[in-house]
């Protein structure tokens, strides 16, 4: 009768012995794992739905003759679970020594092999002063920090997006994944093969001026012009009396179904848009609080978050936990029960 030894051997549930490679050693990681080695080293995998034995071919295929330099990136139990995955001894405490190990299994000179040059990103380097995207962002390129032979540059961005501006990040250009540079004068206007109506030259040529319209002239006003609503004369009396302030102080008390909610948002945009108004907090009862943030997004283009716990959460799951989230973005809805 076998030992238990024996029978995991001949029923194929024990541990390999198969030559640690590329492909096996990453198939000991998790698939997050796995994805972060990716932008460590360059490689996009587009394959967003592939499991974790797909990415881990993926990825080896890409990384073929690499494995010193895969194994300097792995922790110590990431480590010794690549031993056991292997049948190899993983006793060892130190890092190095896990390391020879599994390149000893490969017939290879952990003294001999030299670290690789990063890959370099294949956009090449921005300009100071460009405009690039990255992590879903906007980000305008500050400086840029060539590195050696062996080093990634390093870029100097800061936040162009309304929900974070002036944020800023240093990012290791060759390293980041997904990150490129926006040239719109790249694009062009296409071939011209006819001239547009008259109607449509007016609707151009007043958005032009309705654009060039002063912040210093109360008598013009942009904000109805920008929004989705059908104009009504008694909807802009308070955006009118807001402008002749020295201080927008108003109480709006019209009846109901008048557009009280579009006469609010119309002062709160011609605010904004004379650079008057930076922050704003709408406070409203529970119940239409949602409401309230549709209408905002829906006629005037405007997105509001809703301040809640899951909002707060959110926010430092992002950002990290010491994060204030009332400094996170500039247009705030809160209700109150």
């Amino acid at each position: 009768m076998p030992r238990l030894g024996e029978e995991a051997a001949t029923s194929g549930t024990g541990p390999t012995t198969a030559t640690p490679s590329p492909v096996s050693t990453l198939g000991a990681l998790t698939q997050q794992r796995i994805l972060d080695l990716s932008r460590v080293f360059g490689v996009r995998l587009r394959s967003t739905s592939a499991t974790k034995k797909q990415l881990a071919q993926l990825l080896g295929a890409q990384l073929d003759g690499r494995l010193p330099a895969i194994l300097r990136e792995f922790g110590r139990e990431e480590l010794v679970a690549a031993c056991k995955a292997h049948g190899l001894p993983a006793e060892t405490p130190a890092r190095r020594g896990l390391i020879e190990t599994l390149l000893a299994a490969a017939s290879i000179d952990l003294d001999q092999s030299v670290p690789p040059a990063p890959v370099r990103h294949h956009n090449g380097l921005p300009r100071a002063g460009q405009i690039v995207r990255a992590r879903h962002r906007q980000w305008l390129v500050e400086a840029v920090h060539e590195g050696g032979p062996d080093e990634s540059a390093r870029v100097a961005l800061v936040c162009l997006d309304d929900d974070d501006p002036g944020r800023r990040l240093d990012v290791l250009w060759d390293l980041e994944l997904g990150a490129q540079t926006i040239e719109p004068e790249k694009r062009g206007l296409g071939q011209v093969d006819r001239l547009d109506p008259p109607e449509h030259f007016g609707a151009y040529l007043h958005a032009l001026r309705w654009n060039a319209v002063s912040a210093a002239d109360a008598t013009r006003f942009q904000a109805p012009f920008r929004a989705g609503i059908e104009h009504m004369a008694h909807q802009l009396t308070p955006l009118m009396k807001a402008l002749e302030l020295p201080r927008a102080n108003l109480f709006i008390a019209d009846d109901v179904g008048l557009g009280k909610t579009i006469e609010a948002g119309l002062v709160m945009q011609e605010l904004i848009l004379r650079q008057q108004a930076h922050f704003v907090l709408i406070c409203c009862p529970a119940s239409i609080c949602l409401q309230w943030q549709g209408e905002m997004r829906r006629r005037l283009g405007l997105h509001f978050e809703v301040m809640t716990r899951a909002f707060v959460a959110h926010r430092r799951r992002q950002r990290g936990f010491g994060v204030n989230p009332w400094a996170t973005h500039h247009r705030f809805k809160r209700s109150w029960t």
